[in-house]
């Protein structure tokens, strides 16, 4: 971990953390029939679409040493062999969870727990384990382990270069939606340090 330094020091850090599938469609084999697909999200890795699977997200107010915490999951959608919308339901969130949180003026740390179910599928999900530590004055740390299925992207943002690129700390790519048994693939390392800067 770098040194602190005379880094100009952020009124507010946010630290967003998403899943998304990279296609517009994908088979819904095994969990459906054959000729039905799930709707994807169209697009690659990007902080700029609202597009997502799931997403947790963590906003840090320094001056006011506070965690602001949210989740979000977008709907499953079920496309028949025409590609008519004809079904769409909710994963459920709570297993998606925020642990161990500690903020203080110049430090903040939390643990990401995410599981995720696919509506329409017996067996699968969508998992992964982080260790965020963030810094007021732009140094960070994470770690942790993912299923390597969908695509999986995290990125920092400080309120004061909203103007320029955020910056991804996470850039993981989809190695195939069996990996979301747990059993066909093995994990995958997550590992990211450093200071941000514009």
């Amino acid at each position: 971990m770098p040194a602190a330094g005379s880094a100009r020091l952020a009124r507010r850090t946010w630290f967003t953390d998403r899943t998304f599938i990279r296609n517009k469609r994908v088979s819904a084999g095994p969990c459906l029939p054959s000729g039905f697909k799930f709707g994807g999200d169209n697009r690659n890795f990007s902080s700029k679409t609202a597009s997502f699977r799931t997403r947790m997200q963590v906003r840090v107010d320094w001056a006011r040493r506070k965690l602001n915490l949210d989740r979000q999951v977008m709907p499953t959608t079920v496309y028949d062999k025409h590609g008519k919308l004809v079904h769409s339901a909710k994963a459920s969130m709570k297993s998606m969870k925020f642990v161990d949180l500690k903020v203080s003026s110049t430090k903040a740390s939390f643990d990401i727990k995410h599981w995720a179910k696919n509506p329409y599928c017996i067996t699968g999900a969508i998992k992964y384990n982080l260790k965020v530590a963030l810094y007021r004055d732009g140094r960070f740390s994470v770690s942790g382990e993912r299923r390597k299925a969908p695509h999986h992207e995290a990125y920092l943002i400080h309120d004061y270069y909203v103007t320029n690129p955020p910056l991804f700390v996470i850039m993981k790519k989809n190695k195939g939606f069996h990996c979301l048994t747990g059993i066909l693939c093995r994990k995958e390392k997550l590992r990211a340090s450093g200071r941000w800067r514009p």
